[in-house]
């Protein structure tokens, strides 16, 4: 029932508190209880029982009239803009959960991928100094280890990556939500700031840190390999945590972006989503026709124009394919 106030409360936060409101408010949570504890009399668990009660009350626009507080319902700007696909809370709440989960995968891949060579570099400072089988096992081991960060890392990203394709729309195809899911993300967007404010400043304090350890073994430590050594490792170490925060909290505030259509997922902006695949296409050609003439001419130092014409043609391109698509 704290979840299901919860979101009565954010369904009417943005509405004058008169009393026709308040009213209408204390009405909806009376049939929210009463069908919460109809579902938990019929044995649902309690996420089964408050979904139910939010899928069936928590469209405030498709209320209005039943609860008498029509008249301070305005429709949504963009629906007059077209017939577009309308998300359920489920969908939304569905979507929150696994990028907070997608972003923690990543960020950990990341920090395997970074913190990769760190075994590695341990154990050839302390193998430097003795026999070339001990040097050998220490290179060899080190390798290993780096080889199975990476791939386990690699295989985060793959699998988390084909996961996530099933969203994909809603960063493609224009849609809009109900005036009471919009106000709940909103509102989970704006508890979240301050986590993002935190985490974005305490990753940059990380990497600017992250020197430190360095400057202090060659302050202390100038003519051992060791120190030096665990100073580069724990280098590496704060500079992936570090990473792992700008990613968490970077994917999780993108997808208030992506569900809010803000920024660059704007209706407007989505049509144009085509144009991604034409510029991955292009550059690539781009990249092949460079090197075929650099390797055929030997001219390295003139074939570089190939950049600054193929920008330009670019920007000719993507102008006259959005004029097109706009019309």
């Amino acid at each position: 029932m704290d979840i299901i106030r919860t979101y009565l409360d954010n369904m009417f936060m943005n509405l004058p508190k008169t009393d026709e409101v308040e009213k209408a408010k204390k009405a909806l949570l009376e049939m929210m209880e009463d069908k919460y504890h109809e579902q938990k009399e019929a044995g649902k668990t309690e996420n089964e029982a408050v979904g139910i009660v939010i899928s069936e009350f928590g469209n405030l626009e498709e209320l209005a009239e039943e609860l008498g507080i029509a008249s301070y319902i305005r429709p949504e700007e963009h629906r007059e803009s077209g017939n577009y696909r309308q998300l359920s809370f489920e969908e939304v709440r569905t979507y929150m959960e696994e990028n907070m989960k997608f972003g923690a995968k990543i960020g950990i891949g990341v920090m395997l991928c970074i913190c990769s060579m760190i075994v590695w570099i341990l154990l050839e400072s302390i193998a430097g100094n003795g026999d070339g089988i001990l040097s050998n096992s220490a290179t060899g081991i080190g390798l290993i280890v780096m080889l199975l960060m990476i791939a386990s890392a690699v295989g985060l990203f793959i699998y988390n990556g084909m996961k996530q394709s099933s969203f994909e729309y809603l960063k493609k195809e224009p849609f809009c939500l109900d005036y009471s899911t919009e106000t709940y993300v909103r509102e989970d967007k704006k508890s979240f700031q301050p986590v993002f404010t935190v985490c974005i400043t305490l990753g940059v304090i990380l990497c600017i840190l992250s020197l430190v350890p360095i400057f202090i073994s060659e302050m202390i430590f100038a003519e051992s390999v060791i120190p030096g050594a665990v100073a580069v490792s724990l280098m590496f170490f704060l500079v992936s945590i570090g990473v792992f925060l700008f990613i968490f909290s970077g994917v999780r505030y993108s997808s208030y972006q992506v569900l809010l259509q803000e920024g660059e997922y704007q209706p407007k902006k989505k049509k144009y989503k085509s144009l991604e695949a034409i510029s991955s296409v292009y550059w690539s050609i781009m990249v092949c026709v460079y090197l075929f003439w650099s390797f055929s001419s030997g001219n390295w130092g003139f074939t570089w124009v190939i950049w600054p014409i193929a920008g330009i043609f670019y920007g000719v391109i993507e102008s006259i394919i959005k004029a097109i698509m706009k019309d």
